[in-house]
């Protein structure tokens, strides 16, 4: 996969005023980028290169923004992506000097509540799924007999993980062996590896236990 790389142009930098536009282009002109002012589009807005992400080792870097008119994906409407949606965009929202506008405003709406619908239909069936599984952990446990929840109360150090691990963990809140049971294995925990996780997911097993995502009730 290619790596993001911040691209640069000879015009770096949005102009705040129109004295500021006109030294750009004067700098276009020095650097001979361009040949005259006349080459500027009218109503463009100049390219901030340090702000601009690619995916190309050598990407295609415009001078300037321009009103531009595209046709949208889902409902085939015609609609202008404007030179300053285009800096907003690249600029401040990151995206790809590559990409482009594919949907208009009423649908990229729609798309987003659709999307955030869609997550959170998700996240209530993990959450559920979770609550299931905790009972019946419990469940299994309590046929154990009184001791059957003291593997959960046991402090991670007694899990054989390296100190770096343990450190990781029990800076992001794990300090029990129940902790890491609740803990929802599709989010990352900062400052391990993906090798780390594999072994304590193993090492959890082992115990007859693994990651949940819900806290286990004492039954």
């Amino acid at each position: 996969m290619k790596s993001r790389t911040r691209a640069r142009t000879a015009n770096d930098g949005i102009p705040a005023a129109s004295q500021d536009h006109w030294e750009r282009v004067n700098a276009l002109i020095a650097a001979g980028v361009i040949q005259s002012a006349t080459e500027v589009l009218p109503g463009a807005i100049l390219v901030n290169g340090e702000s601009i992400f690619s995916n190309s080792t050598i990407p295609a870097i415009p001078l300037w923004y321009v009103d531009t008119w595209f046709t949208c994906k889902d409902c085939a409407k015609r609609e202008k992506w404007t030179a300053r949606q285009q800096q907003w965009w690249y600029e401040v929202a990151g995206g790809e000097i590559e990409t482009t506008a594919i949907r208009c405003k009423a649908c990229r709406r729609r798309k987003r509540s659709e999307d955030a619908a869609s997550t959170e239909r998700t996240r209530q069936h993990r959450r559920s799924r979770a609550e299931k599984q905790a009972i019946a952990l419990a469940e299994k446990l309590a046929a154990q007999g009184s001791d059957g929840f003291a593997v959960l109360d046991k402090p991670v150090t007694e899990l054989p993980l390296r100190k770096r691990t343990w450190s990781a963990l029990e800076e992001r809140g794990f300090k029990t062996i129940g902790d890491l049971v609740a803990h929802d294995s599709g989010i990352v925990i900062r400052g391990l590896y993906q090798s780390d996780l594999k072994l304590i997911r193993t090492l959890l097993e082992k115990l007859g236990l693994t990651f949940i995502g819900a806290p286990v009730p004492r039954l």
